[in-house]
C-alpha cells in the first residue's frame, strides 16, 4: 500500500471520528459520512495505481533504505498512543485524548520529512500541531469534533499533495 492510500484510509478515519463526536443530530451526522464514504472510495480506488517504491528497482532500494526508520516512527507513535490514552483516563483527562493522539500524528510527520525527502510532510505535521493547539482556544464542547475533521482535512489534503509523487 502507498502513502497515498495510508493518508487517506486515516484521513477518512480521523472526518469520521469527526462526524460521531460532532454535535450533529442524529439524523444529521448521516449526510456528512455518506458523502465521506462516497469520496474514501473514489480516492482509494485512486490509490491502487502503482507507485515508484512497488515499480522500480530504485524504488526498491530507497525502500530498502528508509523501512527501518520509517517503522521505528511508526512503533514510536503508537507506543505514545497507547501511553497518552492510558495516562489521560488515568488521569481523568479525556478531554486530551483527541489532541494529543492528534497532536502525536502531527511530530509522527515531521519526523518522516527527511526520511521521504518530502518537504510537504513538514506542512502536515505543522498543520496538525496548529489546529491542536487551537483546539486549545476554542474550548472543551467543541475540541473533540474539530481536531478530528481538521485533522481528516489535512491527511486528506497531503494525500492530494502525493499525487504528484506517485
Amino acid at each position: 500500500m502507498n502513502g497515498y492510500l495510508f493518508l487517506t484510509c486515516f484521513g477518512t478515519v480521523w472526518l469520521v471520528l469527526g462526524c460521531f463526536v460532532a454535535p450533529l443530530g442524529r439524523k444529521l451526522r448521516w449526510v456528512p459520512l455518506s458523502l465521506l464514504v462516497i469520496i474514501a472510495i473514489a480516492l482509494i480506488y485512486r490509490g491502487f495505481a502503482p507507485n515508484a517504491y512497488s515499480t522500480s528497482a530504485g524504488g526498491a532500494a530507497a525502500w530498502a533504505r528508509i523501512k527501518g526508520p520509517f517503522i521505528a516512527i511508526n512503533v514510536a507513535q503508537y507506543f505514545a498512543i497507547f501511553l497518552i490514552v492510558a495516562l489521560a483516563i488515568r488521569k481523568n483527562r479525556r478531554d486530551l485524548i483527541y489532541p494529543l493522539i492528534s497532536a502525536t500524528v502531527g511530530i509522527h510527520f515531521l519526523a518522516l520529512a527527511p526520511i521521504f525527502t518530502f518537504p510537504a510532510y513538514y506542512l502536515t505535521g505543522g498543520l496538525i500541531l496548529c489546529a491542536d493547539g487551537v483546539s486549545f482556544i476554542i474550548g472543551i464542547s467543541y475540541r473533540r469534533a474539530f481536531v478530528c475533521l481538521v485533522t481528516g482535512i489535512i491527511l486528506w489534503g497531503t494525500a492530494l499533495l502525493t499525487l504528484g509523487r506517485l
